[in-house]
């Protein structure tokens, strides 16, 4: 297994393998394909910074609306 902790630089990225086992750790931003095309399209300079260094997970969350606000994500499976 190789662990992974984000931000993360190009050099590391291409040591790695098809096949590899990697455990990813810190932060990355999640979406689908309206998000993606949001942020190709407005490229807003928070996102910039945020994905340095960073991943995108491709992925269908289901997300739970908490009582008294605020979301808690209750499953996150990667998507085609």
């Amino acid at each position: 297994m190789i662990k992974i902790t984000l931000p993360v630089s190009e050099e590391e990225i291409r040591k790695l393998k098809m096949g590899d086992e990697i455990l990813i750790s810190g932060t990355m931003v999640t979406g689908r394909d309206a998000a993606h095309k949001w942020m190709v399209e407005k490229k807003p300079d928070l996102l910039k910074k945020l994905l340095e260094g960073s991943f995108i997970y491709h992925c269908g969350p289901i997300v739970k609306f908490l009582e008294g606000g605020g979301y808690k994500i209750v499953s996150a499976g990667p998507t085609t």
